[in-house]
């Protein structure tokens, strides 16, 4: 079988921001999508592999052999003064939206924040793992998954 392309790309990111606790006087976390995160071009044959995409960017593959264009998402949250926030992320599903999917689970660069003071967009960013399976069909996938920032 002959080695298939393929292209993943995090296209967008669904967002939510909802305080932890209720009596919580303070406004909801916004939080903002800058970049989305792409796996980059990956050539891969007869073998499953991954490839993983560090909240830093680096792209590391095994079983197949990534061709560049990887890049880590970036993120921003505005919220209340000093308080510390939590982010988690959720898995996805990328599709080629002709039926073939591959799972994709993230990190973001830190689990927690502290909010700086004013309005100032705190950015934190998202790499991720997406698993290829043997005879993967090629193609250009796409999907999201939710980031949750949370008041602790």
């Amino acid at each position: 079988m002959k080695p298939g392309l393929y292209s993943a790309l995090v296209a967008g990111a669904a967002l939510l921001a909802v305080p932890a606790h209720a009596q919580n006087p303070r406004r909801a976390p916004r939080v903002e999508a800058a970049t989305p995160l792409s796996f980059g071009k990956i050539a891969a044959g007869t073998l499953a592999g991954t490839v993983t995409v560090s909240p830093d960017g680096a792209q590391s593959c095994t079983g197949v052999r990534c061709l560049g264009g990887a890049r880590a998402a970036q993120f921003t949250i505005t919220g209340a003064k000093d308080y510390l926030v939590a982010i988690t992320l959720s898995p996805a599903t990328l599709s080629n939206g002709q039926g073939a999917t591959m799972p994709a689970s993230f990190v973001a660069s830190s689990a927690t924040m502290v909010l700086r003071p004013g309005n100032n967009k705190n950015p934190f960013t998202v790499g991720g793992t997406l698993r290829i399976a043997a005879r993967q069909p090629e193609g250009s996938y796409a999907g999201t998954y939710m980031v949750t920032v949370d008041y602790l």
